[in-house]
């Protein structure tokens, strides 16, 4: 039977191989061009990748607006060791379309030996685990490219497989491994995903210690949440700087928002009948989320029939899920009462997981119906091989519907543009104003090593996007449309263009479709699209000889948004400033002010300021915690200046000013996730 087991694995693979071929091996590969996989997922591999190889380290980006904490967003994967694996050993796109081969063969894998082990029945484990692979869960998240979604799922069956090893025959090797899965749903990145997944183990733990004798239900019960417990406190290091940014964050949701994404309830009708899904004329990437073949269905029916101590729990959880991504008032139980439930949306982010729960269920039911066919011969073969060649079929169909753009034509005249921004390059940003065409979307900067005010984030800091939509209320959009990550893209306000926070942001660059006519604007480059550069554009760093403090952040974010506001002669501040950094090396009375940036690195910036007397140094990347500054290798104090910008006091004298970025967060989460993974390797070993 081990040999038949290895067969079925190799068999999967096959599988796997053939139906994403275009996906892993074409040009194209995984999504369409021009997709979140090219804009939110390559250009961050990009970065991790040119940070790891160069030495730096990098828990802050500061290419996109104006900086953000890169790892603190779980998507970015920060911690995942698959993923570093990977990205240093790969280029960036192909370490992705090995990372999404990787983690559904992961997936079907640990469904195929889970189901061995509840049913007994090699065939039915093999329904399962194909069903799961060609279902139209997988095939969104891979044909799309959404490796956190796919690489967090991929665990889940293995903690259901340990568990179940456990309670069979109790040894702690696997309390070990289903802390060890559980840390890495947490790092791979889907925390949304990961949610529904904590909920549904602990309702499967009730139900699978339900069948055992009295005395070993409560030890058994505290084994495994222990075990549970310990896997999120080893995730600490992540999760913690997660709770902090969701808190500083636009991520924040009403319950209406919440729910703006949920599917329609006409398409509950795909999920009993997929074919009709080819007679819609606007065929999306995502409209074949519910297929899982109408033999597959049928099959996860009978799961109801053959052991229903495991078929209630998963029955019950792709009810909640179904009935979630609908956005019924399920989802309203875990917005109000599930920690971080208001930072989430219904959507069909939520069937992902619900692929699992009818896989599963398709692969009980295929067991069921195999022993009621009895000695029939080759009946139950020929009904497996036409199950399988029917969810293979719509497979192959849907991935022939979706709408590539592959138009990669432009990518020449991008690289022009970008030529010409390198050749007088000094860590300036670049914005877009009224730009019609699809080039050089946010993001993709990032893979030049070019600053953009602009970005596409999931959690874009509360403070900068209030200054942005202040400036133009259309350049911030999201989460209340059809998005849960938010952008920040293009500029369509007239006014905003000539306003001076455009020139205290360290805008340098312009792509527009339209004609700038202003002398503060010259043009570099006019095709498809037009390149000017910012005449009035101020240093990333620079000195303010005044300064107004300010308690009522309204009144500050008004003021600075005044078209007659100066920033180099005045910048208001939320607290009263004060000066300790007086240097012996005073300079002469006579000498101008200087402001240099030596060293400019993700999480450490190195200025050289030299002044005749006391000023504020104004540096135009967002203030969050964790930043420190030592000033002549003295610690000194940030101020929030300009509503979400950095600033620091300057005495008399030539001073090196150094920025790092030490959030607490990030250590207490290191200590908290030290601490755990050692308690859990002593639990192992000695308990």
């Amino acid at each position: 039977m081990k040999k038949k087991l290895i067969i079925s694995i190799f068999f999967l693979l096959a599988v796997i191989f053939f139906s994403y071929r275009d996906c892993f091996f074409s040009v194209d590969g995984p999504a369409q061009y021009d997709s979140d996989y090219q804009t939110q997922i390559l250009p961050h591999v990009e970065f991790m990748k040119n940070n790891i190889l160069q030495g730096n380290s990098f828990l802050w980006n500061p290419l996109i607006l104006c900086g953000i904490p890169h790892m603190a967003n779980p998507q970015m994967s920060f911690f995942y060791p698959l993923k570093i694996i990977f990205t240093v050993l790969l280029p960036p796109d192909i370490s992705c379309r090995v990372l999404s081969l990787f983690h559904i063969f992961l997936a079907s894998m640990g469904i195929l030996i889970y189901l061995y082990i509840i049913t007994s029945k090699l065939q039915a484990a093999l329904v399962g685990s194909v069903v799961f692979i060609l279902s139209g869960p997988a095939m969104e998240m891979v044909v799309d490219g959404d490796l956190d979604a796919l690489s967090t799922i991929s665990w889940l069956p293995f903690l259901l497989l340990f568990t179940e090893k456990y309670i069979q025959n109790k040894k702690s090797v696997y309390l070990f491994l289903i802390s060890i899965a559980c840390s890495m749903s947490v790092f791979a990145g889907e925390l949304q995903v990961f949610s529904y997944i904590l909920i549904f183990y602990l309702a499967y733990i009730y139900f699978s210690v339900s069948k055992l004798k009295d005395s070993e239900k409560l030890p058994t019960t505290k084994s495994l949440l222990i075990s549970i417990l310990l896997g999120v406190f080893l995730s600490s290091v992540q999760l913690l700087p997660v709770i902090e940014l969701n808190a500083l964050s636009t991520r924040y949701r009403s319950y209406a928002i919440s729910i703006s994404d949920s599917l329609p309830l006409k398409r509950s009708v795909d999920l009993f009948f997929p074919y009709l899904v080819f007679l819609k004329e606007n065929f999306v990437d995502t409209a074949f989320v519910l297929n899982f073949g109408i033999l597959a269905f049928i099959s996860s029916i009978f799961a109801f029939t053959k052991d229903r101590r495991v078929s209630s729990i998963f029955i019950l959880m792709a009810v909640f899920l179904v009935l979630s991504a609908f956005g019924s008032p399920a989802h309203l139980l875990y917005y109000h009462f599930f920690p971080l439930g208001k930072y989430v949306q219904a959507g069909e982010e939520l069937i992902r997981l619900f692929g699992v729960m009818l896989s599963v269920l398709a692969g009980v039911g295929w067991g069921a119906l195999q022993s009621s066919m009895g000695k029939i011969v080759g009946l139950k073969y020929i009904l497996c091989a036409v199950l399988i060649m029917e969810s293979g079929v719509l497979n192959q169909i849907y991935q022939k519907h979706v709408p590539r753009y592959n138009d990669r034509s432009y990518l020449k005249e991008e690289e022009r543009l970008i030529d010409i921004i390198k050749r007088d390059y000094k860590q300036e940003r670049v914005v877009r104003f009224k730009l019609d065409e699809y080039i050089l979307s946010p993001n993709v900067l990032m893979q030049y090593n070019i600053s953009d005010m602009a970005g596409f984030y999931s959690f874009v800091l509360k403070k900068y996007a209030e200054v942005l939509t202040a400036m133009d209320k259309t350049l911030v959009s999201g989460p209340g449309g059809k998005s849960i990550t938010i952008q920040v893209t293009n500029i369509n306000n007239d006014s905003a263009l000539f306003s001076p926070l455009l020139n205290m942001l360290n805008i340098k660059y312009i792509f527009t479709s339209q004609d700038i006519n202003s002398k503060n604007f010259k043009l570099l480059y006019n095709d498809t699209v037009k390149l000017y550069k910012n005449l009035n554009c101020l240093p990333r760093a620079f000195l303010v000889d005044n300064w107004r403090v300010s308690h009522n952040e309204a009144d500050i974010l008004k003021n600075i948004l005044r078209q007659d506001f100066n920033p180099l002669q005045e910048v208001y501040l939320n607290e009263e400033p004060v000066w300790n950094t007086r240097n012996t090396d005073i300079v002469n009375s006579h000498a101008h002010s200087k402001v240099e940036i030596i060293d400019y690195k993700p999480d450490k910036i190195v200025i050289e300021a030299q002044t005749s007397e006391r000023k504020i140094l104004f540096v135009s990347d967002t203030f969050y915690p964790g930043w420190k500054v030592r000033i002549d290798g003295k610690a000194s104090k940030i101020y929030r200046a300009n509503y979400a910008f950095r600033a620091v006091t300057i005495d008399e004298g030539r001073h090196i000013v150094t920025f790092y970025y030490t959030p607490l967060t990030f250590k207490i989460g290191a200590l908290i996730s030290v601490f755990s993974l050692l308690v859990i390797g002593l639990r192992y070993k000695y308990f």
